[in-house]
């Protein structure tokens, strides 16, 4: 099951005070380990966790779901790709895709895997948003892509840009792949293991080690802070080198991942690692989901609903 968001209203009569204090300590609480950075909040001691049940159960009872409970398969979703107005097969039959407004629930990674938000925005995504909370969170999120298609925050986006690519995982997975490998093939008594060009490239492999240097850089690279951005500042010469280091890592590696694996046989072969561009990885600013998604909040906006986290 993934992490969604269900819209949601207030029952009438219900204690404001109380569903704020609920909703934050759900919020807090909730045990999706879905963080990029763990909050420190967070507990998993027994007591916490019996208390964080007894305060899902009450809130629940406060709120009412369009679909009168939580049933994953009796929820419209809002799709990626979202298809609104396009018909689409199911189960070999034709329908039309619903109207935003029918739209009951919509993935939290619309926002939580944006790698355009900054890394904190993204984190608390994982939350239960009330309905007169949405306002703040929908201007939030969709001021700070405006800027960024205006060409703001330049400099802070190039450090998220930096920082994401060399954190990832299958990146890393990769390169640790072709070195272990590399070094495997030494014990081996297989006859590809000693056919030409099998030594050049497995001596090359080994004494450039992709893997020690993408950690090198990954470890020069601090994790960006939103609280230490200018909205105004553009990148700097620093920034573009530092790309240009990773990005000449990446391809010395590709081309090594090339020649390893036009010499060995299927299984000892290594997967490439995804290649994305500055340009590809701020696309994620104008993407149909993320639009889709603005548009569905001000349906919600207007007939007073909240986003309730079911993960």
């Amino acid at each position: 099951m993934g992490a969604d968001w269900v819209r949601f209203k207030v029952q009438p009569g219900a204690d404001q005070q109380e569903l704020r204090e609920l909703a934050s300590f759900v919020s807090k609480q909730y045990p999706h380990e879905r963080w990029i950075v763990k909050p420190s909040c967070f507990a998993e001691d027994e007591a916490t966790r019996a208390q964080w049940q007894q305060s899902v159960k009450r809130l629940e009872s406060q709120l009412l779901f369009p679909k009168g409970d939580l049933d994953y398969w009796s929820h419209t979703e809002l799709t990626d790709p979202p298809g609104m107005n396009l018909e689409v097969a199911l189960c070999g039959q034709e329908r039309i895709a619903p109207k935003l407004s029918d739209v009951d629930s919509c993935r939290v990674y619309v926002i939580s895997h944006n790698p355009v938000f900054p890394i904190e925005w993204r984190d608390e995504a994982y939350r239960i948003i009330l309905p007169d909370e949405l306002r703040y969170f929908y201007d939030k999120w969709r001021g700070y892509i405006e800027d960024l298609r205006a060409g703001l925050w330049r400099k802070f986006v190039h450090d998220l840009y930096l920082f994401d690519r060399v954190t990832d995982e299958h990146q890393q997975q990769q390169f640790e792949n072709l070195v272990d490998l590399a070094r495997a093939s030494l014990t081996r008594t297989n006859a590809w293991c000693h056919k030409e060009g099998i030594p050049t490239i497995r001596e090359r492999i080994l004494q450039f080690s992709a893997v020690d240097r993408l950690k090198s850089i990954r470890e020069a690279t601090p994790r960006p802070r939103f609280e230490d951005a200018v909205r105004a500042q553009p990148e700097t010469s620093e920034q573009l080198q530092k790309q240009a280091a990773y990005w000449d890592l990446r391809q010395a590696t590709a081309i090594q991942i090339r020649e390893w694996n036009r010499l060995v046989p299927q299984k000892w072969k290594v997967r490439f690692p995804v290649k994305i561009a500055f340009g590809d990885f701020l696309a994620d600013a104008d993407s149909t989901w993320l639009k889709s998604f603005f548009t569905w909040c001000e349906e919600l906006l207007d007939k007073q609903y909240g986003l309730y986290l079911w993960a």
